[in-house]
C-alpha cells in the first residue's frame, strides 16, 4: 500500500533527522578546531534543511491519500426527490484532474411514501452521457440503498473532464406522494 510506504520514508527521515541532531551535540561539546567546527555545522545544517523539505512533501503526499480500506464516495447530496422528473449537480470536476466514475448509490434513511418505480442514473453535464447503468428504484425501506456500479468486465469506466459536472437524472418520476434520496457518487481524481 502507497501509505505505508510513505509513512516508513518519513520514519527513516525522522532517525536521519535524529541522527543529524546527536551529531551536532557531540560537535558542540568536543574540542573541534572553529574552521572544521563551522563548516560541519553548516553542511549539517544543509542536510537537516533537505531531509526536513522531503517529510514535508512526504506528510503532504500521506494527507491527500485515503487511508486504510475505507471506501468514501467522492460527493454525497441529499433530500433529492424522486417524485419530479430532472438533474441534480453531485459534483464538479476540479480544474487539472478527470474524475473515474465507478458507481452511484440512491439511499433512504427516512421512511417515506415512495410508489417505487423511480427511473435515474448518474450523466455527464457537457453531454448528457449515462456514465453509469441506469437503475429502477423500487420500492425503498428505511436505512435500504440501490448501487451502480460500473461492470468492469463489460465496459471500461467513464471518465469526466474537469470543469465538467456529474449529475443525478431522475428520467421517469416516481409515482409516490414522497420520495427524497440521498446519492453518494463514488469515483477517484487522476
Amino acid at each position: 500500500m502507497v501509505t505505508t510506504s510513505f509513512q516508513r520514508a518519513v520514519a527513516y527521515c525522522e532517525q536521519a533527522l535524529h541522527s543529524v541532531a546527536s551529531c551536532v551535540s557531540w560537535l558542540q561539546t568536543a574540542q573541534v578546531s572553529a574552521p572544521l567546527y563551522s563548516a560541519t555545522i553548516a553542511a549539517i545544517v544543509a542536510a537537516v534543511d533537505q531531509i526536513q523539505a522531503v517529510i514535508n512533501v512526504l506528510v503532504a503526499t500521506l494527507q491527500n491519500q485515503e487511508v486504510g480500506n475505507v471506501i468514501s464516495p467522492i460527493a454525497t447530496v441529499t433530500n433529492i426527490p424522486l417524485t419530479t422528473v430532472g438533474v441534480t449537480a453531485l459534483y464538479v470536476v476540479p480544474t487539472g484532474k478527470t474524475l473515474i466514475v465507478t458507481g452511484w448509490t440512491a439511499r433512504n434513511a427516512a421512511q417515506n411514501a415512495p410508489g417505487g418505480n423511480a427511473v435515474a442514473n448518474v450523466t455527464r453535464l457537457s453531454d448528457g452521457a449515462a456514465l453509469l447503468p441506469t437503475g429502477t428504484l423500487s420500492t425503498f425501506g428505511v436505512n435500504q440503498a440501490w448501487q451502480f456500479e460500473a461492470a468492469v468486465a463489460t465496459r471500461a469506466f467513464d471518465t469526466v473532464a474537469a470543469g465538467d459536472t456529474v449529475q443525478f437524472n431522475v428520467s421517469v418520476k416516481d409515482s409516490g406522494t414522497e420520495n427524497n434520496v440521498t446519492v453518494d457518487l463514488f469515483g477517484y481524481l487522476m
